[in-house]
């Protein structure tokens, strides 16, 4: 062989040499990436289409989770490269990843939206499931129920406390804790909202526009239980055992399908789809794809040792001369609440009531003879803001000092808690008034 052949070799050699170790050095990085561990998601965002999970991440793909390992034979090196170059903080939070990843994965994936007291007064109850369109801004309500959970299905709400006028916006798979009795204004500012009304009642009050009502419930004793919301997801092949409840739980399908075994007995149920449970549940999803469900049960209960009256919430001062009113507005200001003698009128004698703190408090009731909109304010808070239907009233308010605001004087009547209806204006728009309890004015 010559000598220019041998020269030829070797340059072909040490080319195909250098290819290697480029092909090599690209591909080791590649491979230590794709190794890398990811913390584990939330398995709501894996249901596709499913607005009981986190909206986010609503339209990802569901993914196999990567080893949190990585393989035997990688080289000890390369891990530590890799801490390094993700910084302190990356280190700093993978503790609490971890954690949150365990409990996510978990059978069932159980989350409590929402939960709240409720009494139950011993008698005969059933559960009822509505779905509301909820109305805009302009066109809420206020209204009261017995203790109730509202789910956001779709778009988003807005839901008012008219008793604290504390406000919560609702989106997508959050719930919200209705307090019995304390009125409520659930209202949105776009379209397109749509809740879940999850609630017991007496069979005799089931709502017209209940989508499901359970048989009835006799076994659930007079007591103060924690009533609680509580979202489960089911990845195909997973089974959740449901925790007891006090005399009433249910389960309501939100998305997929699963088969309910309770105490032996079998049901299938699919999205929409409720059951009220008895005895010991297991929930299973038998299908292809992940299955989102609602848990509705009363907890544990309540003693009343941690029970307490209501703390009142109006002030005096004696420097309160609001004569003046508002600048540039109409109306009357400084009325005070009494009885008047009328003896045409069938009314309770005028009974003096005060506060812990000494104030005469009474109660006003304002009704609409047209459609109004109507703001109340009570010792400074806002109890009403909205409006107000003709022929409806707002319900009696209790206080000290109350301010009103109507859009129309003349179709504005009050009802003082001594049962005497009066105007106190007759302006064809809009007019502030302000009244204050007395020593003559009727207790509430």
């Amino acid at each position: 062989m010559t000598r220019g052949k041998m020269d030829g070799i070797r340059k072909v050699l040490s080319i195909t040499a250098c290819l290697l170790v480029l092909v090599m050095s690209f591909g080791a990085p590649a491979y230590a990436q794709d190794e890398e561990p990811r913390p584990t998601e939330d398995p709501a965002q894996l249901v596709p289409n499913d607005p009981t999970a986190p909206q986010d991440n609503a339209d990802e793909e569901e993914s196999t989770p990567e080893p949190t390992q990585p393989p035997a034979d990688e080289e000890e090196e390369e891990p530590d490269a890799e801490e390094e170059d993700s910084g302190n903080e990356g280190s700093s939070n993978q503790p609490r990843l971890a954690e949150r990843a365990e409990d996510a994965a978990g059978p069932g994936a159980p989350a409590v939206l929402a939960h709240g007291l409720a009494y139950m007064s011993g008698d005969d109850v059933v559960w009822q499931v509505r779905e509301l369109e909820v109305p805009d801004v302009s066109d809420a309500s206020s209204d009261s129920t017995d203790e109730a959970v509202l789910l956001q299905r779709d778009g988003t709400s807005i839901v008012r406390n008219d008793a604290t006028g504390k406000r919560a916006l609702l989106d997508p798979g959050e719930a919200y804790f209705r307090a019995a009795d304390d009125p409520y204004t659930v209202m949105t500012e776009g379209s397109g909202s749509i809740i879940w009304h999850f609630e017991l009642v007496d069979p005799d009050d089931v709502a017209l526009d209940a989508f499901y009502e359970s048989p009835v419930i006799e076994d659930v004793d007079e007591g103060v239980y924690d009533m609680m919301l509580t979202r489960y997801v089911l990845q195909p092949g997973e089974s959740a055992d449901l925790p007891d409840h006090n005399g009433a739980g249910m389960v309501m399908v939100t998305s997929g399908e699963v088969r309910v075994d309770m105490d032996g007995d079998l049901s299938a149920l699919e999205s929409g789809d409720g059951q009220s449970l008895q005895g010991d549940t297991m929930v299973t999803n038998d299908g292809s794809r992940p299955a989102v469900f609602a848990y509705v049960y009363l907890g544990e209960e309540v003693g009343d040792a941690s029970a307490g009256a209501p703390q009142s919430t109006a002030t005096t001062s004696d420097d309160s001369d609001d004569s003046d009113g508002t600048e540039g507005t109409t109306g009357t200001t400084g009325d005070t609440l009494q009885g008047e003698a009328d003896p045409a009128a069938d009314t309770q004698e005028a009974a003096p009531s005060s506060d812990e703190s000494g104030a005469f408090i009474t109660s006003i009731n304002v009704t609409a003879d047209a459609e109004i909109y109507l703001v109340i304010t009570v010792d400074g808070l806002t109890v009403f803001d909205g409006t107000l239907p003709a022929g409806s009233s707002s319900g009696p308010v209790v206080g000290s000092t109350f301010e009103v605001y109507t859009s129309s004087g003349v179709n504005t009547n009050f009802t003082n808690a001594c049962g005497e209806t009066f105007k106190m204006g007759y302006e064809e728009g809009e007019a502030y008034y302000s009244l204050s309890a007395s020593a003559e004015s009727c207790a509430p």
